[in-house]
């Protein structure tokens, strides 16, 4: 099971053809942050299990 502690929805829309640079940099704008999930970490720094 994937337990979902965070839901961030935007309703700013975004050109699926713009580049990774460009879809980080709008994600930074509209959220303020992109952080990177890692299999042994989740968003608020407890170790998945």
């Amino acid at each position: 099971m994937i337990r979902v502690e965070a839901l961030w929805l935007s309703v700013v829309p975004l050109d699926m053809r713009a580049g990774m640079d460009t879809i980080l940099a709008q994600v930074v704008r509209v959220f303020g942050e992109a952080r990177p999930i890692t299999p042994t970490s989740s968003p608020t720094g407890a170790a998945l299990g």
